[in-house]
């Protein structure tokens, strides 16, 4: 049920983001917009939750795939942001024309990239069934 909750959160931000719609990618205006490789991560993370076997030591392919993309998405905005670099993932998909230049438009926070990586590599090591 989680997973499912945390799944259609991602997408209604994405779809947000694809129809801008302002309600869907905020949660107020004049507050921070959910960012597109955000929504695309939380999908992911609920797709994880879906797709994990409780009570079972084995992570399933679906599981580890989901896994494998969050963790992509975290671990690279961390780097962009410690390497000040720019991978070229942050406006991959949709322009976000809402963030200043200097704020790194389309770029998760370092809090939300780092638990994306983590979420990512705990699911990858099952330490949900621990």
């Amino acid at each position: 049920m989680l997973g499912a909750v945390v799944a259609v959160s991602g997408i209604s931000v994405l779809c947000g983001w694809i129809f801008d719609i302002p309600l869907l990618k905020s949660v107020s205006s004049g507050l921070a917009t959910m960012k597109v490789n955000t929504a695309i991560a939380f999908t992911l993370i609920g797709f994880a939750l879906l797709f994990r076997k409780p009570n079972s030591s084995e992570v399933s392919w679906p599981v580890q795939i989901c896994a494998v993309l969050a963790a992509i998405i975290g671990l690279f905005s961390l780097a962009e942001y410690a390497l000040q670099w720019d991978a070229g993932i942050d406006e991959f998909f949709i322009q976000d024309h809402l963030t200043a230049v200097e704020r790194f438009p389309g770029r998760p926070s370092h809090m939300t990239a780092f638990n994306f990586a983590i979420l990512g590599i705990a699911y990858l090591i099952n330490l949900s069934s621990v």
